[in-house]
């Protein structure tokens, strides 16, 4: 089960479900100020019922956030700022500079063998929690009687639903070519994907998070032969797949876009529905043409701009521009109907645009700049933070960032004129221009810190002012460190203050870390603040967050406060979390939800890639039109693992 989700603000309000989003499958219901576990979402809803507001802010950072936090370097990074000499592998051991990556061999000697032993005796819950932990590691099973995959394999006909579907997504984890076969068994409901779950038929459901599992898979296989193969049973698979119910085709779809295949020379893009997908021209084709296919529904067709702009993102220069200008068609055609497609095609365009002065990428900012002004609150939110992405974006002109200053004015005439369900989104815009254009090389304007800090008391909702907070953060002015500090130590509400620590750990505010180390002893009972304080920590490498929530675990007899403290630990946690996770973990006198949320953190402490592997599948999606099988507020969908 996932972790409950860090710095979440309080719950954005209900208001009356839109028409263009009846059909619309669950929305999320709490986003995050911190990283960590993945959002929660509400169950599908009468078309009568509220949902909540997703024209707030906060819903885009959630989905987007894992990159501008970028936790695991600074997680295993030397001991650069603030020791922990008395840590929690054993009082009185002292540290050194090096890498605090679980290395190697502790994870073929120690993690491993713990979580295969784990998923032969555990529990449902600990054995589900355990593969995926398992299939994150990658470890090289030669020498072991049973493989991870068929360990894992014959979870599949597990007699709990949940089990089930944790062996499905732990078999695309694995990034291991010869789980392809059992994955595209089950997502076609074929003899054997039915034997395999020891069923009459496979439910869509499973199948459906197959597919997801095969994209996940195909994400990470660098054989272009094996690529093909996935990618023609993902475009099979589609062919035949109804739109009565969204599952499946938005999971096809969804996929595809995470299967980049090589480009044929001189190719162009054909949209077609028919063509073999051989090459990413022909992958971009057919996605183009489901776009446009008026006979498919609304639902699928709104996760299709992610999948283009996930394919186009790295391609060539003309197959790329072809489809801005394909998406730029789209979004002119669309005018006021079908809004949740047009969401989509905001969000591809601010991944794909860039600050050149001229030519297509000038016609996308333009394009940008008119849905703001005629959009509803929903697509000109999310059409700020794409100007803001594209304009601090280097082209390849002379002049890379030719149009981040034009870009930067409008922004903060926004912040100062727009309107007021707006203005958090521009502040967040301003901080994501200003934190991309550094990483791009750009000196940083003062007129950006000095906005920002003069309009932050002037914000009223404690939902608006984490957009401010963030900002200060991401545009790592001085001047916005006290009034992020006095947030942190003054407001009431937590979630104010998580995102003021989160804030403060953005702009390397080390002057706060007494500050924060106050915060965190005094929030052993406050999950959300613990974990957005806890990741500001981290960012600011002070390396004793993760002796003080070893020690709340050790001295905590409450089941819901241990298990937050864990996710805590996997999160910010390094090498030295894995022996104290190991033994909870194997401690049969503790609760079944403990020991899983020991594995889940395991999992995270000693994967080795930079981001969460959900971060994938989250940046840039278009959560008006999520699926169950993407986001559950059981924890179930794939968004929901960690």
């Amino acid at each position: 089960m996932p972790a409950p989700g860090p710095g979440a603000p309080a719950a954005p309000r209900a208001r009356p479900r839109a028409r263009d989003r009846r059909a619309a499958h669950p929305a999320p219901s709490a986003p995050s100020a911190g990283g960590g576990a993945t959002p929660q979402s509400a169950p599908t809803t009468p078309a009568t019922a509220a949902l909540p507001d997703l024209s707030e802010w906060s819903w885009w950072w959630t989905f987007n956030r894992d990159a501008y936090l970028d936790l695991r370097p600074k997680v295993v990074a030397p001991h650069s700022l603030t020791g922990d000499n008395d840590f929690y592998l054993g009082r009185g051991q002292t540290t050194t500079a090096h890498d605090l990556a679980p290395d190697a061999h502790t994870k073929r000697t120690l993690v491993g063998p713990a979580l295969r032993r784990a998923i032969e005796t555990g529990t449902w819950r600990v054995r589900s929690d355990a593969m995926l932990a398992l299939a994150k590691l990658h470890l090289d099973d030669a020498a072991e009687a049973t493989s991870s995959l068929a360990l894992i394999a014959a979870h599949l006909d597990a007699a709990n639903q949940k089990e089930i579907e944790s062996a499905v997504v732990a078999l695309g984890l694995l990034g291991d070519g010869a789980a392809l076969a059992p994955l595209a068994a089950v997502a076609r409901d074929s003899t054997e994907g039915r034997e395999l779950v020891g069923r009459a038929s496979v439910p869509e459901r499973t199948r459906a998070l197959a597919t997801l599992a095969l994209g996940v898979l195909g994400h990470q296989l660098e054989g272009e032969y094996e690529r093909l193969t996935l990618v023609r049973h993902l475009q099979a698979l589609l062919a035949e797949t109804s739109d009565a119910s969204p599952e499946l085709p938005v999971a096809c779809v969804t996929a595809l876009g995470l299967v980049p295949l090589a480009e044929r020379p001189g190719g162009a893009l054909e949209p077609s529905l028919e063509h073999a997908l051989t090459d990413r021209g022909r992958q971009l084709g057919l996605l183009l043409a489901l776009l446009a296919d008026e006979e498919r529904s609304f639902h699928v067709r709104a996760h299709v701009p992610k999948a283009l702009a996930g394919l186009a993102a790295d391609a060539s220069p003309v197959l790329r521009e072809q489809v801005e200008l394909a998406l730029l068609a789209e979004l002119a055609r669309r005018g006021r109907s079908e809004r949740v497609v047009s969401y989509g095609v905001v969000e591809a365009l601010g991944a794909l645009g860039d600050a050149d002065a001229g030519g297509v990428d000038a016609r996308v900012r333009a394009a940008l700049r008119d849905a703001v002004a005629d959009g509803n609150n929903e697509q000109r939110g999310l059409a700020l933070v794409a100007l803001a992405l594209v304009s601090s974006r280097p082209g390849q002109s002379d002049a890379p960032l030719a149009a981040l200053a034009d870009e930067r004015a409008y922004l903060l005439t926004q912040l100062a004129r727009g309107k007021s369900r707006l203005r958090p989104w521009a502040a967040l815009a301003l901080g994501l221009q200003s934190w991309h254009a550094a990483e791009a090389g750009a000196a940083p304007d003062a007129a950006v810190g000095a906005a920002l800090v003069a309009s932050f008391d002037e914000v009223r909702a404690l939902r608006d002012g984490g957009a401010w907070s963030l900002a200060l953060g991401l545009c790592r002015d001085a001047r916005g460190v006290p009034p992020l500090l006095a947030r942190l130590e003054r407001s009431a509400d937590d979630d104010a203050r998580g995102y003021a620590a989160v804030g403060l750990g953005l702009a390397g505010a080390r002057d706060a870390l007494p500050a924060l180390q106050r915060t965190l002893a005094a929030s052993r009972v406050r999950p959300a603040l613990l974990r957005s304080t806890a990741i500001a920590m981290v960012l600011l490498g002070d390396k004793s967050v993760g002796s003080t929530l070893h020690d709340f675990v050790q001295d905590e007899a409450t089941a819901s406060v241990k298990t937050n403290c864990i996710a805590a630990l996997g999160l910010v946690g390094d090498k030295r979390a894995v022996d104290p996770l190991v033994t909870w973990m194997e401690d049969e006198a503790q609760l079944d939800v403990t020991r899983a949320f020991c594995a889940i953190a395991l999992g995270v402490t000693c994967e080795d890639e930079s981001l969460p592997w959900t971060a994938w599948l989250m940046a840039h999606v278009n959560y008006f039109a999520l699926t169950e099988t993407l986001l559950t507020d059981q924890g179930t969908g794939i968004l929901n693992l960690r």
